[in-house]
Formats: C-alpha cells, sequence, structure tokens
C-alpha cells in the first residue's frame, strides 16, 4: 500500500496507527487504490463487518444444507426413474 501510495512504509504504519492524521486527497487516494467510495472508507466500522461476515456465514451454512437436500432429493428422483424405466424395487431410504 505503501507504495502504491508512493510514501514510505513508515509513513504508512503512521497513517495505520493514527500517529499521523491524512488529508482528504490521501484518503481519497487510498479508496481508489482499495476500490471502494470514499465514504465507505471513512464510515467503515469492524464490529459491523464483523456481524455481516457471521451473518455471511450463517447463510452459507444454510445454502450448503440445501444443497446437500437437493442432492439427495436428486439421487431419489435418479432411482425412481430407474425404477419406473426397469420396473425393479429398490430401498430408496438408502440416501438419507
Amino acid at each position: 500500500m505503501a507504495a502504491r501510495l508512493d510514501i514510505t512504509r513508515g509513513s504508512y504504519s503512521k497513517i495505520e496507527s493514527g500517529m499521523t492524521d491524512v488529508n482528504l486527497s490521501r484518503l481519497e487516494q487510498i479508496a481508489h487504490i482499495l476500490d471502494v467510495e470514499l465514504i465507505q472508507l471513512l464510515s467503515f466500522d469492524p464490529k459491523q463487518e464483523i456481524r455481516d461476515a457471521s451473518r455471511y456465514l450463517s447463510v452459507l451454512a444454510q445454502i450448503r444444507e440445501k444443497d446437500r437436500c437437493i442432492e439427495l432429493l436428486l439421487h431419489q428422483i435418479v432411482e425412481l426413474a430407474h425404477q419406473l424405466k426397469f420396473g425393479r424395487q429398490s430401498n430408496l431410504g438408502s440416501y438419507k
């Protein structure tokens, strides 16, 4: 990041640690490098980011569970189609 801002690592470290105040043009540079709007940079809330990440992981777990259910249903459909085609009985419960 320091190189992209054309400043020393020490100078950037001071910005990150709050030892150095940054002006608006430097904040705009940082926002541009991070590909975010300046307002997002100024209103960044780490606690909110953690809550959002937690919500995301929860939704992802739900999606994975639904995918597992869909996979089981697809196996059952294939088995039923096989039974219809060949007239055989098999144990559908084996996919649970």
